[in-house]
């Protein structure tokens, strides 16, 4: 069963948990919302836990790029892979092109349905 979120009728708090969990259209939501001027987005709190959010993602972002990760193990891909790291997923996939390693009976698209559903990576035993 899928169902799509409807961004514009979330609270602020539903908002900011969802920018927590590095939604990126909670974010474009949220900014869609301050362009209009909308008070009730602007509180200066939410305005600074934005920012230390963007912050934490570009710290993310250099981290991401300074991993090798032909260095990596299975096991460390695939933790990043649920996290949503698509050079991860990459290094995953030329594993399994080049038969480095076996693949059990995930397909990439298998793959980044588990993205979107970590409960689901977890219940194939994928981490």
């Amino acid at each position: 069963m899928t169902f799509e979120i409807d961004y514009t009728k979330l609270s602020t708090t539903a908002l900011k948990d969802l920018i927590l969990q590095k939604d990126p259209r909670a974010h474009e939501e949220y900014l869609r919302r301050t362009s209009l001027n909308d008070r009730s987005y602007c509180s200066p709190d939410f305005e600074e836990f934005l920012q230390e959010w963007n912050e934490l993602k570009l710290e993310e972002t250099k981290i991401e790029k300074s991993i090798d990760y032909k260095k990596l193990t299975i096991k460390e891909l695939r933790r990043l892979i649920t996290l949503g790291v698509k050079e991860a997923l990459d290094e995953f996939d030329r594993r399994i092109q080049s038969s480095e390693i076996k693949r059990r009976s995930y397909s990439i698209k298998e793959i980044e349905e588990m993205i979107a559903n970590p409960g689901l990576a977890k219940k194939l035993r994928f981490i």
